[in-house]
């Protein structure tokens, strides 16, 4: 078999032809090292205050001026990605997880079971997306494990739909129907067959849950139900920043800057790979 026509080579190569998929995922990058190495770049204590230096304006020595307290912005919002990304990478793992096996369950257990859960995850379609997660919230409780609970469920309800439809498409190919007849198990066939198969879209899954995962922390802690003091993340500034927009639009421009090139970043990322991953895309 020739390696260098092989599907993931093939995928790299078209995914590298177009700069934009390049320069999102530099971007990317760049954020997750400024999240995990964020007290090497950051220019003063995020909550050191100074009641000489309140509602300052983006200056030389406070890049992104200072909030109602007198605490540097630029360093806070240095520091809120750490809370954003975390909470974003974390729900967002947890969800493929659990939305894979749960789709898988669905698909592989039999009409009875299929039905059962999929009703289920009916249920939580017919409620709004922010109702849905600001009841989980109120369930698992607020601040960091509530959020993440709640963010992770929802993430959890739009996967095990599509790995459902994705593993009721495969059970339907040869190479499936072949190995059942030769007496495989379901663990077995699941783990050579259809996982393989299913990696592609749920990285083009992944990629779009991330920057969505990122806009519901930011927006339950917007409205008090998610990160609560002395931890902050986007939200929490975006929620400080709402307060004081009229008199020093700083203080939510550059957070809420942050919220929107971020998920704008991972949006065209998860494009890119799911054109790379398209077999007519090479053409």
């Amino acid at each position: 078999m020739d390696r260098s026509n092989s599907p993931y080579k093939r995928s790299l190569r078209v995914f590298a032809r177009d700069w934009k998929n390049l320069a999102s995922l530099g971007f990317v990058l760049l954020l997750v090292a400024l999240a995990l190495f964020s007290r090497f770049v950051v220019t003063c204590d995020p909550d050191h205050q100074n009641i000489n230096k309140i509602t300052q304006s983006p200056n030389l020595q406070h890049y992104f001026g200072t909030d109602s307290l007198g605490r540097d912005l630029y360093s806070r919002v240095i520091y809120g990605s750490r809370i954003s990304m975390l909470v974003a990478f974390i729900t967002a793992a947890a969800g493929l997880i659990l939305g894979s096996l749960y789709g898988t369950v669905a698909a592989l257990g039999g009409k009875q079971i299929d039905t059962a859960l999929m009703r289920l995850l009916d249920f939580a379609y017919c409620l709004p997306t922010l109702l849905l997660l600001i009841l989980l919230n109120m369930l698992f409780g607020q601040g960091l494990v509530g959020i993440v609970a709640a963010i992770s469920l929802e993430g959890m309800c739009t996967v095990a739909r599509l790995v459902r439809g994705q593993v009721l498409q495969l059970k339907q190919m040869d190479f499936v129907l072949a190995s059942l007849a030769l007496g495989s198990s379901r663990s077995s066939l699941f783990c050579r067959h259809l996982l393989p198969n299913l990696i592609p879209p749920l990285i083009v899954t992944l990629t779009f849950l991330i920057p969505s995962n990122i806009m519901y922390e930011a927006f339950l802690s917007f409205i008090g139900l998610g990160i609560q003091p002395p931890y902050s993340s986007w939200g929490t500034l975006a929620n400080e920043g709402w307060r004081g927009m009229l008199s020093h639009p700083h203080l939510i421009l550059f957070p809420g800057t942050a919220i929107f090139v971020t998920m704008l970043a991972f949006h065209f990322l998860g494009d890119g790979i799911r054109v790379a991953f398209d077999p007519q895309s090479e053409r």
